[in-house]
């Protein structure tokens, strides 16, 4: 289950930012290594005269070239492993030498060592204060939080004027990172008047921008300027439907005037599992020991949903039945997470969302009053809080022991990431929503507390539900594939979630071909796991506080499915623990 919702907000562009980021990230390695023109490290200063003359100085310049330039080769090679032992044995060598520091903190950040790479980040500026390249590796690694915005605002000022393309490049990433931070922070307005700065002077990126400052401008509660935004943007782009759903959203009365992508070419849909039959197909709920011998041949190669019974945690030695907030709180730090809240439409994660970064002892003490209480004041939204490509988040890793991954279902080496869910929502009324969507790996889903409700449709039906981008085609396992030939503008920033929120609601129906999709309903009680295989579109409610971990695994390819063979079984019918 994911609930970023249709559109970029500024938590969905600050990870459409990481994957740029990742991308320049090697440019910026190489302008580190190749910018000491000016190199506090080698020159004289009075605290290094006095243990340290000019020859040995020179010497320990020599000795640190050769080693960021064998790291960075080993580095460019995917060594990063021998690269990490290089510079470790440097730093005990040499000192404190900001650019190894540096490169140590981007092979942390690589493998998902958060904490590692801000802690190299925070020595490699210690060592040179003016090392542009480690605040902007200390913000990558960092949450929204004030010391990350004022890094931020320190790298901008630092490097405005420059003309140097790597350096222009970062600077309109860190741009961006800076609004996004002062959003989540709650700084509305200072992050509307970054949002619409960008959004004048980076055409190319105008409407993610123009949307970004829309949301600000929903979270200062002015609707109206948030209306014009969005027909700014659909002036721009007229089938640009994240704007579409959030303006219907905001005043309905504008909605005849919107202009609905048709399909305009037939989707190679190459589809060869399960699909729906009827809107009344009944899921199959099996006890975890019958369930594990048959999972692989019987579900995940036919693509076939399944709900594990209650008993499955007990069987895997799960215990986050028995996490509780006091529980999490003697474990767990209190970390900074991005905490999803509803704006225009309480209740309705989807159409428009504002991303709060808050401390998760914060939000486990909302928990706790919601359940005293009944009710939830505003309800909040933890889900993906990964920050690189790290399979456990911050949060969970502490926790870890308590949920051995259950590798006699899937192979560890295919699990891609591990999420904690964590909702803070009313016990009655209609509950809170997440905007229909697939996601583009197999999905475990276990859900400790709470109770949802999933309205769910297969791949066979992927062109008809009105997906964010064009879908271009669809594999034998289910999945899609985007069009990525469409220009910046027309370029959807989530192209895994659909135009229409709820496929049930009667504005559905303005999307071509949705009604002729067939949606069933899975409800999923607390101590209970849904299996959903790749680009399952799924739509969830849910009803009163909740507490789920999943796992997003790598589906089989298409030569896989042809040939099961090659995958591996389950070694038995209970994971070794």
């Amino acid at each position: 289950q994911s609930t970023w919702g249709l559109s970029s907000h500024p938590a969905m562009m600050r990870l459409r930012l990481k994957c740029m980021f990742s991308l320049a990230w090697l440019a910026l390695v190489l302008v580190a290594v190749a910018s000491s023109a000016e190199d506090p490290e080698v020159s004289s200063s009075p605290s290094d005269a006095g243990v340290a003359d000019a020859a040995s100085a020179a010497s320990a310049a020599s000795r640190r070239d050769e080693l960021v330039d064998a790291a960075v080769a080993l580095m460019s090679e995917g060594a990063f492993e021998q690269a990490q032992a290089l510079l470790l044995d440097g730093v005990a060598e040499i000192g404190e030498s900001s650019r190894l520091l540096f490169l140590l903190g981007d092979i942390a950040l690589r493998e998902g060592r958060t904490d590692d790479a801000l802690a190299f980040a925070e020595r490699a500026i210690a060592a040179d204060a003016d090392n542009l390249n480690a605040y902007l590796l200390l913000s990558h690694a960092s949450p929204p939080t004030w010391r990350k915005a004022n890094v931020l605002t320190r790298y901008l000022d630092a490097t405005r004027g420059a003309r140097d393309d790597a350096i222009t490049r970062s600077r309109t990433f860190a741009s961006y990172d800076l609004a996004t931070t002062l959003f989540a922070l709650g700084n509305y307005s200072e992050a509307r008047r970054a949002f619409d700065v960008i959004a004048r002077r980076t055409h190319p990126n105008m409407l993610v921008a123009r949307w970004s400052a829309a949301l600000a401008a929903l979270a200062l509660g002015d609707s109206s300027s948030a209306v014009a935004d969005l027909m700014t943007i659909l002036d721009a782009d007229p089938t640009h439907g994240a704007a579409q759903s959030l303006l219907y959203a905001l005043a309905p009365e504008t909605a005849p005037k919107l202009k609905v992508a048709p399909l305009k070419s037939p989707v190679q849909n190459n589809y060869a599992g399960f699909r729906l039959p009827s809107a009344d197909w009944q899921i199959e709920r099996l006890e975890y020991a019958a369930l594990a011998p048959r999972f692989w041949t019987d579900f995940v190669l036919t693509r076939t949903p399944v709900v594990i019974r209650k008993g499955v945690l007990a069987e895997l030695g799960w215990r986050i039945e028995s996490w509780t907030p006091q529980h999490i709180r003697e474990r767990v730090a209190n970390v900074t997470v991005l905490a999803q809240q509803a704006l225009a439409t309480p209740g309705r994660f989807g159409v428009a969302d504002v991303m709060r970064s808050l401390g998760l002892h914060d939000v486990l003490a909302m928990f706790e009053d919601a359940a005293a209480e009944g009710t939830a004041a505003a309800p909040l939204y933890v889900n993906v809080q990964q920050r690189s490509a790290a399979k456990w988040p911050p949060m969970l890793v502490p926790l870890a022991a308590e949920m051995p991954l259950p590798t006699a279902l899937v192979p560890e080496d295919r699990i891609t990431q591990i999420n904690a869910w964590i909702g803070v929502a009313p016990e009655t009324g209609p509950g809170v929503h997440s905007s229909l969507h697939v996601d583009m790996t197999d999905n475990l889903y276990f859900l400790a507390r709470g109770r949802k409700r999933f309205v769910i449709a297969s791949p066979a039906d992927l062109e008809r539900l009105a997906l964010i981008g064009r879908v271009q085609s669809v594999n034998r396992a289910g999945v899609v594939s985007f069009d990525r030939r469409l220009s910046a503008q027309q370029t959807p920033p989530v192209v895994h979630f659909a135009h229409v929120h709820d496929p049930r609601v009667a504005n559905a129906t303005r999307f071509e071909g949705i009604e002729q999709a067939v949606f069933a309903e899975i409800e999923l009680d607390a101590g209970e796991a849904l299996y959903l295989p790749a680009s399952w579109a799924h739509h969830v409610t849910t009803h009163g506080n909740s507490l789920a971990v999943n796992l997003w695994w790598q589906p089989p390819t298409d030569d896989e499915l042809a040939d099961p063979a090659s995958l591996p079984a389950p070694v038995s019918s209970r994971p070794e623990l």
